[in-house]
């Protein structure tokens, strides 16, 4: 059930997947940052 959720809110929303990712790479970095700091 939450897959086919996911799915179609994909298939209706690209640009907020792209947003969601380019955010965990974001968080991704910022946290490596700070762990090496």
């Amino acid at each position: 059930m939450k897959c086919s959720i996911g799915q179609s809110e994909k298939e209706k929303n690209p640009a907020k997947t792209l947003n969601t990712l380019i955010f965990i790479v974001w968080l991704a970095t910022f946290l490596s940052h700070s762990v090496t700091i």
